[in-house]
């Protein structure tokens, strides 16, 4: 879900999620997969993703933070893991050179015990202040962590995006 990394600006040719038959899809269509035992827990975790969405869209980096977990790592095509501190650099950055327009679509949430995964589509519409707009589009695979007596936050995100 992560939304910058170390490497941003690198333009993938989109194409359509419903289309891609590895995701079960017909065209017109959107999948979803839901295996929660908990359909609370589900639609939190759904919550969080739009959250985090809408707070990258408008550069609120505290929302961000309030999201992740103090542990989390995320994991970005070409690079080594980094971690919130890191992220955080890279947001503060990116955000003084950039709009972004972010389209999520939940396509799976699993939920067990205190940990959760999601499957995203993500797309992401970069406009630098200088120059053209780069549209961005692809996977996420995210897990989130509930600590004893707290809310779901982000601990892993692997983006391919």
């Amino acid at each position: 879900m992560s939304l910058t990394s170390p490497s941003a600006g690198s333009d993938h040719k989109p194409h359509t999620p419903s289309s891609r038959p590895e995701d079960g899809g017909r065209s017109g269509e959107t999948p979803v997969f839901e295996t929660s035992d908990s359909a609370a827990d589900a639609q939190q975790i759904r919550d969080l993703v739009a959250t985090w969405a809408r707070a990258s869209e408008t550069g609120d980096i505290e929302t961000i933070k309030s999201l992740m977990d103090e542990d989390i790592l995320f994991h970005t095509a070409g690079n080594q893991p980094f971690g919130r501190e890191t992220f955080i650099q890279h947001f503060n950055n990116n955000v003084k050179q950039m709009n972004l327009n972010v389209r999520v679509d939940v396509r799976e949430v699993e939920v067990r015990d205190d940990l959760a995964l999601t499957r995203v589509w993500l797309e992401i519409r970069i406009t630098p202040f200088n120059g053209e707009p780069i549209t961005r589009t692809g996977y996420t695979l995210s897990v989130y962590r509930r600590r004893p007596g707290g809310p779901w936050r982000l601990w892993r995100d692997a983006n391919l995006v």
